[in-house]
């Protein structure tokens, strides 16, 4: 067998760096994969709750329609409350046909717009720091000025991280980020 690969290979010098760059391959791929922290694109529920510390799967009374993304992404797992700029995020895990597809920080405890938009910036600054410069950023508004809205989209690799907020006057506050990837998946991939 040795000499049928060395055939394939042509030399034991071609032999040898494909050994040792097989490694390197490998974790650059389990680093395409990853959406946040520990979480990989395309693990099942069962994988993200053993490798989220603090992690629950959400009731089944809780997977309502309005938990449905566009791509059909559902929500299956919530995380412990994580700190990210300076401000407290609930990371949301979103399963697509049993298989992670998205990861979602939901902004928690900003009522007034202010703090939103205190918050965006603070994101924004983080993501540039950690991601480089995002390929699109947009703001605008609606309705007479009464509703505002940013969005950030950041890719590095088959990485995509969207951040959006949204604020409703001093309504409704609205700041996620998520992490979804192109690697490895077709249905992969969709930012809300």
């Amino acid at each position: 067998m040795a000499r049928s690969l060395r055939a394939l290979f042509g030399s034991r010098a071609i032999w040898l760096i494909f050994l040792v760059a097989a490694p390197e391959l490998a974790a650059i791929a389990h680093a395409e994969n990853t959406l946040w922290q520990t979480a990989q694109a395309g693990m099942s529920v069962e994988q993200v709750l053993t490798a989220v510390p603090g992690s629950h799967q959400t009731p089944p009374e809780s997977r309502d329609p309005g938990r449905v993304l566009k791509d059909g992404s559902e929500l299956w797992v919530l995380g412990a409350t994580q700190d990210i700029a300076g401000h407290p995020f609930v990371p949301n895990y979103f399963f697509i046909a049993g298989a992670l597809s998205l990861v979602r920080l939901d902004l928690q405890g900003a009522t007034k717009q202010a703090e939103t938009e205190a918050a965006y910036g603070d994101v924004l600054k983080y993501l540039r720091k950690t991601f480089g410069k995002e390929t699109s950023l947009k703001d605008g508004s609606m309705a007479m000025g009464t509703i505002t809205w940013h969005r950030g989209e950041f890719k590095q690799g088959s990485l995509v991280i969207g951040l959006s907020m949204y604020a409703v006057g001093e309504g409704k506050q609205v700041l996620f980020v998520g992490f979804s990837s192109t690697f490895g998946s077709p249905t992969v991939g969709s930012v809300p």
